[in-house]
């Protein structure tokens, strides 16, 4: 009966290393698990701290372009250079002969 306490106490001792390390395993795997999640946001903050970066970079690009064809704008619309390109474009100033005069007239219920 000896033997039979002994092997009894050896498989329970034996069934509580075994009810540990799984204990142990699912633990590390937990841990993993949540290392792996941690590793992952960290990778996608950086993905997109990278792509407001670029789109930043790109906004001040776009808006340097916008300054220089505001500036195209401005110098082109100038009185200046428009007397300029229609002198170029073969425009003329007009003469006296050019001129037509239109008389003001009266519409019938005395509104001009």
């Amino acid at each position: 009966m000896a033997h039979v306490k002994a092997l009894g106490s050896r498989e329970k001792e034996k069934s509580e290393r075994t009810g540990l390390s799984t204990g142990f395993v699912i633990l590390v795997l937990v841990a993993l698990a949540l290392a792996l999640f941690y590793v992952r946001f960290k990778v996608e903050e950086l993905r997109v701290g990278y792509e407001i970066s670029r789109n930043n970079r790109q906004t001040n690009e776009l808006l340097k372009q916008k300054r220089i064809l505001q500036s195209e704008f401005m110098s082109a619309k100038s009185p200046d250079r428009l007397e300029q390109s229609a002198l170029e474009m073969g425009f003329k100033y007009p003469t006296q002969e050019d001129i037509i005069y239109v008389e003001e007239t009266t519409v019938a219920d005395g509104k001009q």
